[in-house]
């Protein structure tokens, strides 16, 4: 008798996810009120999980304890990004900006 599988427990994001919600198919299923628009706010969704989505692909395999380090990374270059944006003379010239433009 194996006792100490019992104890055991899935401690990547990937298995967080599959051990709380459940992934069927490559897919998670939440209340649609998670991810509502206004159109839909009732019933479920189907979430992916695989590697189309780049946030994701990242971080499926991560340790839970390492996510939190990587999402303050993450939210920092968002920020410095939003702030190279915004200081930008592109986005000062007015409403003819394109977002190809902004990207350069």
């Amino acid at each position: 008798v194996d006792m100490a599988t019992p104890l055991m427990t899935q401690m990547t994001y990937e298995g967080k996810i599959d051990e709380h919600i459940g992934i069927k198919n490559s897919c998670a299923t939440v209340d649609a009120s998670i991810t509502a628009t206004k159109q839909n706010k009732k019933g479920s969704t189907l979430i992916p999980l695989n590697s189309s989505d780049n946030v994701y692909k990242e971080i499926r395999d991560l340790h839970v304890y390492a996510l939190g380090q990587w999402l303050h990374t993450k939210a920092g270059e968002v920020r410095k990004r939003y702030d190279e944006v915004k200081k930008s003379s592109i986005v000062q010239q007015g409403s003819d900006t394109t977002i190809g433009q902004m990207k350069d």
